[in-house]
C-alpha cells in the first residue's frame, strides 16, 4: 500500500525489473471500474488510475468488460439490489482488481480486465460478501449474481426493495 500526495500522485519504490503489478486505488465516495495493470520496465513509469463516481463507469476504459446483475428471487421474481457492493480479484486476494456498488437496476460493469481465473464478490453483510468463481474469456463476459441465500444468512442487512 502507498500513499498519495496532495495533487494526487503516487510513488512505488523498488520494484524489480519486469513485475507485473495491478494498481488500485480507493476513495470512500468513488470507485474503480477500469482494471489497472503495468509491467515495470526498469526505468520511471506513470500509470494513471482513474476513479468514478458511485453507481457509474469509465466509458473510456478498453479492454475485456464483464457485468451483470445483483439480484435476489423474492415470491419467484428476480429483484435487482441497488447499492450492492461487487468486486472482482483476477489472483489470490490482496486488493480488487476493479470495484463498484451497483446502481439502480442492480447492474455493475468492470472493464479492462486480464482473461484468466478469478472471483466475483457481491452483497455486504457487516463488511462479507458472497463470492463466486468465473474466468474472463472473451471481450464481453456477462455474469449475473443471485444473492437470494447470502440474503437469507444476513437479513437484516436487506430491507425489502
Amino acid at each position: 500500500m502507498v500513499n498519495i500526495d496532495a495533487s494526487g500522485r503516487y510513488t512505488i519504490p523498488a520494484l524489480p525489473t519486469g513485475s507485473r503489478i495491478r494498481l488500485t486505488a480507493f476513495s470512500p465516495d468513488l470507485q474503480q471500474t477500469c482494471a489497472v495493470y503495468t509491467v515495470f520496465e526498469g526505468v520511471d513509469t506513470v500509470q494513471d488510475i482513474k476513479l468514478v463516481r458511485s453507481g457509474t463507469h469509465d466509458v473510456t476504459c478498453e479492454g475485456p468488460t464483464l457485468s451483470g446483475v445483483v439480484f435476489r428471487i423474492v415470491e419467484g421474481a428476480m429483484r435487482p439490489l441497488k447499492g450492492q457492493r461487487v468486486g472482482f480479484y483476477s489472483a489470490s486476494r490482496g486488493a480488487w482488481d476493479v470495484y463498484a456498488t451497483t446502481n439502480a437496476d442492480g447492474r455493475f460493469e468492470f472493464a479492462g480486465l486480464s482473461r484468466g481465473a478469478g472471483s466475483l464478490l457481491a452483497g455486504d453483510c457487516s463488511d462479507a460478501m458472497d463470492s463466486k468463481p468465473i474466468e474472463i474469456r472473451g471481450n464481453t463476459n456477462v455474469v449475473d449474481f443471485d444473492l437470494t441465500a447470502f440474503v437469507q444468512s444476513c437479513p437484516w442487512m436487506f430491507l425489502p426493495q
